[in-house]
């Protein structure tokens, strides 16, 4: 078969309804929808489509998206058709109906975390309390070990 010079996809950004559009069939095309590097994620019901995400969204820290089987997946996402060769391509109707419905709903939110560190027991228990912690006098860890 043939490389389409551009194909129409589903595009699905975290929180958004799914739409179609058309990119151009190349790596820089593909890259400019997730946004960096592209990662391939079979789709198991589905050999004549494929799915790109962000390959470093988790460790980027993009928006959780959808759920894929048991992983989720961090940031905007594609649905292209394939040929079953060496070439991605358009989607059909069909397959735009179909993961517009698959993907229609998105998904709740999951927290965020952010990671801190703290240098002393006093910072980690500002920490802890919010900044509520009181006048600072934190018992000793010998104090604290003395019964």
């Amino acid at each position: 078969m043939k490389k389409e010079q551009q194909i129409r996809i589903l595009v699905v950004e975290p929180g958004k309804a799914p739409y179609a559009t058309v990119i151009e069939n190349s790596l820089e095309g593909m890259q400019s929808i997730v946004d960096g590097y592209i990662e391939y994620v079979p789709l198991a019901d589905d050999r004549n489509a494929s799915l790109y995400c962000n390959d470093e969204g988790k460790i980027n820290g993009l928006p959780p998206n959808r759920r894929l089987g048991g992983d989720i997946i961090a940031g905007t996402f594609f649905i292209c058709g394939s040929d079953g060769g060496e070439y991605d391509c358009s989607l059909t109707d069909e397959q735009i109906a179909h993961y517009k419905g698959r993907f229609a709903a998105p998904e709740f939110a999951m927290p965020v975390f952010a990671v801190k560190s703290a240098s002393s027991i006093e910072e980690f228990l500002d920490m802890m309390m919010g900044g509520q912690a009181g006048d600072g006098d934190y018992p000793s860890a010998e104090s604290e070990c003395e019964h």
